[in-house]
């Protein structure tokens, strides 16, 4: 069985990675077509059949220069995509492989490329990790009738295959469950005190996490706000913010000192490369993820494989991932209160947080497993096969 794998603008690497390598280890020919990933140094693809296929100027130095700002990164993504596209599948390759698109560049072009593909014999299938685009409550230009297209659709979660058919009652018998998988799963784990030394953080104070790009839709001035009530119960307690700003922060620094919390507050607001993962997950006791909207979470499944309790919120998939009281809590979506309450109930109770994380890390084993993910997505090719 031959696949590519399709994500134009590396825009799940880690993911993308694990599922190719699980899939390789279940005797499918994968091919990963992508753009080069610029952040991280750690070799995402190493062992894989990779091609580089989209967005050739980032590895130009000087055009790689001038893309240093996302806005003229994304315009120039956009530009180069047809020539890409026209080079990657013209003329069209015999045998056909299976296309698997992660996600879709640009919707509103993307369509007329699916359903020529679709029409020229290849079978599609999709992952759609978020339905809609986060902070959207309409489908943008396209989105419609791209769902329309592929001959298979996969989400991670039950909640999220019943919102996609709610919306696009069309997608009801093209829908398939496969969760998302635990990540990092490579890269060596950091003790609790190693890790503290390293980052600088007293060795018993109560500490969580939220890790990952910083988006609006994130909810990381709520988990500021909510945290300024948990140190007058826990006045050792630290939170450290650690990833890459997708949006404005200017706020940050002065609502911190706003809230007296400049002492219990550490940010490094930039992308952490992979062989520093590990630092941060290790050094917490509990990993928190207040977002106010969200599909699903590789943080989530990240902290899995660290085996460290959660605080999730109930939106999207997330619920669905998480067993409250055994392994996380789940609170509703900007209720400061509530994120507060859940906080001090993990952080001021190690023993609890010890044993929360050691279930999160099982559930990683038993439902996470990228074998059986694998397994379950060759299936799925296989319906293709037979149609």
């Amino acid at each position: 069985m031959r696949v590519w794998m399709i994500d134009a603008v590396n825009m799940t690497p880690y993911y993308n990675a694990s599922l190719c390598r699980a899939l390789l280890a279940e005797q499918c020919q994968v091919t990963m077509m992508t753009s080069p990933f610029i952040y991280d140094p750690w070799p995402i693809y190493d062992g894989l059949e990779v091609r580089y296929g989209f967005s050739h100027f980032l590895q130009n130095e000087r055009l790689l220069q001038l893309a240093k700002k996302p806005l003229a990164r994304r315009v120039m993504r956009v530009l180069e995509y047809p020539l890409d596209l026209m080079d990657v599948f013209l003329p069209p390759k015999r045998p056909r492989p299976i296309l698997h698109f992660q996600w879709a560049a640009v919707p509103a072009f993307d369509m007329w490329i699916w359903k020529s593909l679709k029409l020229a014999g290849y079978r599609l299938v999709l992952t759609a990790h978020d339905i809609l685009p986060h902070d959207s409550q309409r489908p943008p230009l396209g989105q419609e009738r791209l769902y329309n297209i592929p001959h298979r659709i996969i989400v991670h979660t039950q909640t999220l295959a019943q919102e996609l058919v709610e919306r696009f009652p069309d997608t009801a018998e093209r829908v398939r469950v496969i969760p998302h998988g635990t990540l990092f799963d490579d890269v060596p784990e950091c003790s609790r005190d190693a890790a503290r030394r390293a980052l600088g953080l007293p060795s018993d104070a109560p500490v969580a996490l939220f890790f990952g790009l910083i988006e609006p839709y994130k909810g990381v001035e709520c988990l500021i706000r909510a945290f300024s009530q948990v140190v007058p119960d826990l006045p050792e307690a630290r939170l450290l913010i650690a990833g890459k700003p997708n949006t404005s922060i200017e706020s940050f620094p002065g609502l911190i000192a706003e809230l007296g919390m400049a002492d219990h507050i550490g940010t490094d607001l930039s992308f952490i490369p992979t062989e520093r993962v590990p630092l941060y997950f290790g050094a917490a006791d509990v990993v928190a993820l207040p977002y106010l909207e969200a599909s699903q979470s590789g943080v989530l499944l990240a902290a899995y494989r660290f085996g460290r309790p959660v605080i999730v919120t109930e939106t999207g998939g997330l619920p669905d991932t998480v067993e409250p009281g055994e392994n996380g809590l789940v609170v509703a979506p900007g209720d400061e209160h509530a994120l507060a309450a859940a906080l001090i109930e993990l952080l001021s109770n190690q023993e609890q947080a010890r044993q929360m994380g050691a279930r999160s890390r099982e559930i990683g084993l038993e439902r996470y497993d990228w074998r059986v993910i694998a397994q379950r997505t060759m299936a799925v090719y296989r319906e293709l096969e037979g149609d």
